[in-house]
């Protein structure tokens, strides 16, 4: 299906005989388009069809210009032409949803519960992005016109970007950051996955490295005020560690949200990475996470 303005592609899935529970609103990260919540790595049934089973109405669309989304030309795009197509898609339900969020979608995800929050009954965010309120500003080693090198913080990887050109993550980079450490992430499959990424457009990543202040940004905190929100994370993400996904939920909670930290590994879930929707064990995590409903 696609939304008018701009066009948003999405899937439906729905329990036969109907949903008992709140339509949920999956949304992927960098890299990938909805399909990472439709089937894993290894051919099995993805997050998607772990929800419908648990009685939801669920809901996958791609973020504007990736996937079977419509393409926009670098100048049409930005963060708020993503956010405004995934309300898009939110609004087509008739009852508040349950929205999803994965890594660098988290950054989309804390604007549209900032302008939609009636529309938004809980907000899980999955080893998601910060708000762009608590990120710092990058180190830039490099500006001029044809390149752009810039670092999160002093001694992390230099991200080498050329200005107008989608970026595609390298080998080594998603076998460390996507793939990981953990024992859950079926490797005799990871030349398949890294194959699959995609390339994410050239706005989109300036905005996720927060150059010159471009992440998404809560402005009104009063919006969130009261709102549900459940961070989960894996035991072995690298870029997600229970230190950082605590100082979300802090900095969430004292803007007035009701934020909770949900480490698998301590409710029995070990070995996950990043990418824990393609997993071995992603149908126990999605059991988890249906749980928190």
């Amino acid at each position: 299906m696609f939304t008018d303005d701009p066009a948003t592609y999405y899937d439906v899935l729905e329990p036969i005989g109907g949903a008992t529970k709140p339509t949920m609103v999956l949304v992927h990260g960098g890299g990938h388009t909805g399909a990472c919540f439709l089937a894993t790595i290894d051919n099995r049934p993805g997050w998607a069809y772990d929800f419908v089973r648990h009685g939801h109405r669920v809901v996958v669309p791609d973020w504007p210009s990736v996937g079977r989304s419509g393409f926009l030309e670098n100048d049409e795009l930005s963060a708020d032409v993503v956010c405004n197509g995934l309300a898009n898609v939110i609004r087509t339900e008739s009852k508040p949803v349950i929205l999803m969020t994965h890594s660098m979608s988290g950054h989309f995800g804390w604007k549209l519960l900032e302008t939609m929050p009636e529309r938004i009954a809980l907000l899980i965010g999955i080893a998601c992005a910060p708000p762009g309120n608590m990120q710092p500003l990058p180190i830039v080693l490099r500006d001029d016109p044809e390149e752009l090198h810039l670092q999160r913080f002093a001694g992390s990887t230099v991200q080498k970007i050329r200005r107008g050109q989608a970026m595609s993550m390298s080998r080594e980079a998603a076998d460390f950051k996507l793939i990981g450490p953990g024992t859950q992430f079926p490797r005799a499959y990871a030349d398949r996955y890294i194959n699959s990424l995609i390339p994410v457009p050239f706005p989109l990543i300036l905005g996720r490295m927060n150059f010159q202040g471009s992440a998404p940004r809560i402005i009104d905190e009063a919006a969130i005020r009261g709102k549900r929100i459940a961070l989960v994370h894996g035991t072995d993400d690298p870029d997600h560690p229970p230190a950082f996904e605590q100082s979300v939920a802090d900095w969430l909670n004292a803007a007035g949200a009701h934020a909770t930290r949900y480490a698998l590994g301590e409710h029995g879930i070990t070995g996950n990475g990043h990418m824990m929707m393609l997993e071995s064990n992603s149908s126990a995590v999605a059991d988890f996470i249906a749980g928190l409903i």
